[in-house]
C-alpha cells in the first residue's frame, strides 16, 4: 500500500513543479512590460592628485638634480616651483609647472618630460603633483646652487 501513496505524492509534486515552470515566463513578461526606462545623469569624479611621485618615478630626484642644476646656478634665484602632470601607463602628459621664474618653469617642464615613470599596478591616467626647490648659492658658505624635490 505504501507504493501507490508515494506515486501520488510524486505526481503531485511534479504537477506543482510543472505549473511553476510554465507560469514563471508569463509572470516575467508582465513584469518587464511594467518597467520604465531610467536615465542616470551625473558627472565624473575629478582625478585624485597623488603626491607619492617617487613611487612611480624612482630615479626622479637624481634625474631632476642633473637636469636642473645648471639652470639653478645660472638663474641664482631661490624659488619653489610646483609641477603637476598626468601619467598614463608610462607616458607623462599635461605637464604644468606653476610659480617660480619663467626660466625655472620652462626647465622644469623639459626635465619632467624626460623622466622615466611607470605604475605597473595602474594603467589608468593618474594626476601627480610635487615641488622643486631651487636654492641659490650661499655666499657665506660657498655652498653651490641646489635643486631639491619635495612631495606635497
Amino acid at each position: 500500500m505504501s507504493k501507490p501513496t508515494i506515486a501520488i505524492i510524486a505526481c503531485g509534486a511534479l504537477s506543482a513543479l510543472s505549473m511553476t515552470l510554465f507560469t514563471l515566463p508569463a509572470h516575467a513578461q508582465s513584469a518587464s512590460a511594467d518597467m520604465q526606462r531610467v536615465e542616470v545623469n551625473g558627472r565624473a569624479l575629478p582625478m585624485v592628485t597623488r603626491f607619492d611621485v617617487h613611487a612611480v618615478c624612482p630615479d626622479m630626484a637624481s634625474s631632476l638634480q642633473g637636469s636642473l642644476a645648471k639652470v639653478a646656478y645660472d638663474e641664482e634665484v631661490s624659488a619653489l616651483v610646483r609641477v603637476n602632470f598626468r601619467l598614463t601607463g608610462n607616458k607623462i602628459e599635461a605637464i604644468q609647472p606653476e610659480k617660480g621664474t619663467l626660466t625655472y618653469r620652462q626647465a622644469a617642464r623639459r626635465a619632467v618630460s624626460r623622466l622615466d615613470c611607470a605604475d605597473a599596478r595602474n594603467a589608468q591616467p593618474q594626476q601627480f603633483s610635487f615641488l622643486i626647490s631651487f636654492n641659490e648659492q650661499d655666499e657665506e658658505t660657498g655652498r653651490p646652487s641646489m635643486v631639491a624635490v619635495l612631495e606635497r
